[in-house]
């Protein structure tokens, strides 16, 4: 028997509550891609696929992991979540933008399409069906493909499948930050060595013990050195993500390119 959905263990989400999520996922989006992205619809589609793909591959991981763990707040669970927090904030963030700007192209008015929004995302949240983190980024993945398929010669229907797109990515943040609030007061997690002060997000060394070799955390921590605060939570969650499915060197040269900006990479031993 397939296990309850994740989506079930949260309150039911007014209308008022849905928009709320979607505006704050935009504004985190925003700071994760330090840009507010204002391009044309085409591109700004087809850049968030990358951010549908990591949530959905980093939701399947999180859902295992919880599983074999048990305990959603398990400290171990922590830079799954924040993985999953930006990546479907920087998806909201691009797919209302080409949303608006599909809505300009067409002459309509921002945000014409937020009812539409709304119903995806409640219907997530109803609890309808058992839908998993990576089911239901695969099928905003879906909607995005069927608009790109139809922004060319049935442009009117584009915006349906955009909404629904942002509607379930945005049901997914709302989890995120619920599941996020919910270990915001746990306790036990194994304490990194002293000289990795201020380095590193909280929850991320034991995954740091169980990925990396010795020579290997030794380069992390040097190059978290010379990284600016605010970037190297991100950096860490980053190459922690790369780690599951290619080596320390390249995975290091993706997070620093992806989390820190193309300068950090270039100046990176990789």
């Amino acid at each position: 028997m397939n296990p309850p959905s994740l989506f079930a263990e949260i309150l039911l989400a007014a209308d008022d509550d849905v928009l709320a999520a979607q505006r704050r996922a935009v504004a985190h989006g925003v700071d994760i891609t330090r840009t507010d992205a204002q391009w044309e619809c085409h591109a700004l589609m087809c850049v968030s696929i990358e951010h549908l793909l990591t949530v959905a591959l980093a939701g399947e991981t999180y859902q295992g992991h919880a599983a074999t763990l048990g305990d959603p707040a398990n400290p171990l669970l922590a830079t799954q979540l924040r993985r999953l927090r930006d990546a479907s904030a920087c998806s909201v963030l691009l797919l209302s933008r080409a949303l608006d700007a599909h809505a300009c192209d067409s002459g309509r008015e921002p945000g014409a399409w937020q009812d539409d929004v709304v119903r995806a995302a409640c219907a997530l949240l109803a609890g309808r069906g058992r839908a998993s983190i990576g089911e239901v980024a695969r099928s905003a993945i879906l909607e995005l493909s069927s608009a790109l398929l139809r922004i060319a010669r049935s442009p009117m229907v584009v915006p349906r499948h955009l909404a629904t797109a942002i509607g379930r990515m945005t049901a997914i943040f709302m989890l995120v930050e619920e599941l996020l609030a919910r270990a915001g007061g746990r306790e036990g997690a194994p304490a990194a060595p002293r000289g990795w002060d201020g380095l590193l997000p909280p929850g991320a060394w034991p995954h740091l013990m169980l990925a990396l070799r010795p020579n290997e955390r030794a380069e992390l921590h040097g190059v978290l050195l010379g990284l600016a605060p605010e970037a190297r939570g991100r950096v860490v969650d980053e190459l922690l993500s790369q780690l599951e499915w290619m080596p320390f060197g390249t995975a290091m040269l993706v997070a620093l390119f992806r989390a820190a900006g193309p300068t950090a990479a270039e100046q990176g031993r990789y």
